[in-house]
């Protein structure tokens, strides 16, 4: 069965009536979504697993998962800081690698870091986890 990516409509939480957690479904700009969504495609093409894209509900961050074993997770996140937003508010680009899929973990229960680009966070998935999770076509 082919991969496939999908996005998370948010998860109930007994007793909270407020917007759902993770259930922002799509970012709030256009710019955001696509980064989010591009950032999908590569994880789903380079490790040939299923993808969930999240967003918060405040649609100003998000990003997309894979969870090789359990719920562990390996993912790119994009973000919108606060204040006045358009479509050419610069996207803040993260990297989130739980402690099993790191190659040097050196005590670290996930490794978090931050990019200017997709680019950038895709050549550093590459060089942090163990290189047998890698299992599709891969792009820089």
């Amino acid at each position: 069965m082919p991969s496939k990516i999908t996005r998370s409509t948010g998860i109930e939480v007994p007793g909270w009536f407020g917007p759902k957690p993770g259930g922002g479904y799509e970012g709030i700009t256009k710019r955001l979504d696509k980064t989010v969504q591009r950032a999908a495609e590569w994880l789903k093409n380079t490790f040939d697993l299923p993808v969930e894209i999240r967003f918060n509900s405040s649609r100003l961050s998000g990003g997309a998962y894979i969870k090789p074993e359990g719920t562990a997770e390996i993912g790119i996140g994009g973000l919108l800081r606060p204040g006045r937003i358009t479509e050419k508010t610069p996207v803040k680009i993260s990297v989130f690698i739980c402690r099993e899929y790191l190659r040097d973990p050196a005590g670290d229960e996930y490794r978090y870091r931050e990019f200017s680009t997709l680019r950038q966070a895709y050549a550093y998935i590459k060089r942090s986890i163990h290189r047998g999770l890698i299992r599709g076509k891969t792009h820089a």
